[in-house]
């Protein structure tokens, strides 16, 4: 039978292998079974945590990215992909967000612990909610540094996109946001799991998000 998922989970591959990946992806006769690839827990962009040096090492190579942004763009069958843990930094959201903007097919998006930052999930967001004919259902983005600016252009995306209906935020600071976030699901129906631990709410973020829980049918988790 063909082949529909690809794990290349924790396999130490390095930009130069995205690339590879990436230009099988783009073959669409080749690829049109595919439909799930696990990237998670390489070094996409070159980089690594180092935990008895304590220091990152490598040097940052956002080629692999863009490779696989171009893959987005004309595959036809992917409808998950998960990149998470890869230090793509806001560079690498940067270079993902083309392909996300052009993506007919992605249902299942990770993209949790890649450092993107404000700068980087700005992109990703904008590029997500330009793309009217994705029907994105799952966007996990946890443990990725951004703050609330990042946090309200997240809240901008949850707000219009019908098709959501997962939305891991975890481990952010998203602190002075929260109310962003409850005005979005005043106006999203769709969005039936919504996962914000250890993200720095305050007092006001706390009331802000009660105002969008009170009005909310669709949240379920």
């Amino acid at each position: 039978p063909d082949q529909t998922e690809a794990n290349f989970f924790w396999q130490r591959l390095r930009p130069a292998d995205a690339i590879l990946i990436a230009s099988d992806l783009s073959k669409v006769d080749a690829s049109a079974s595919l439909t799930q690839v696990d990237l998670s827990d390489n070094m996409l962009c070159g980089m690594y945590y180092d935990h008895d040096d304590y220091e990152w090492k490598g040097t940052y190579n956002a080629e692999g990215i863009k490779a696989i942004a171009d893959a987005l763009g004309v595959s036809t069958s992917l409808t998950s992909l998960d990149i998470s843990h890869n230090d793509l930094g806001p560079g690498g959201g940067m270079a993902l967000a083309p392909g996300l903007a052009a993506s007919a097919s992605l249902t299942s998006l990770g993209l949790g612990n890649n450092s993107l930052k404000d700068e980087g999930i700005i992109t990703i967001t904008d590029a997500l909610q330009s793309n009217k004919e994705l029907k994105l259902s799952s966007l996990d983005i946890r443990g990725n540094y951004f703050g609330p600016i990042g946090a309200k252009s997240v809240a901008a995306m949850l707000a219009v996109m019908t098709s959501l209906t997962c939305l891991r935020l975890d481990y952010n600071i998203i602190k002075e946001s929260g109310g962003a976030v409850g005005e979005a699901l005043k106006t999203n129906s769709s969005l039936k799991e919504l996962s914000m631990r250890d993200c720095s709410l305050g007092a006001e973020d706390g009331k802000g998000l009660a105002s969008g829980l009170a009005v909310t049918t669709s949240l379920t988790s």
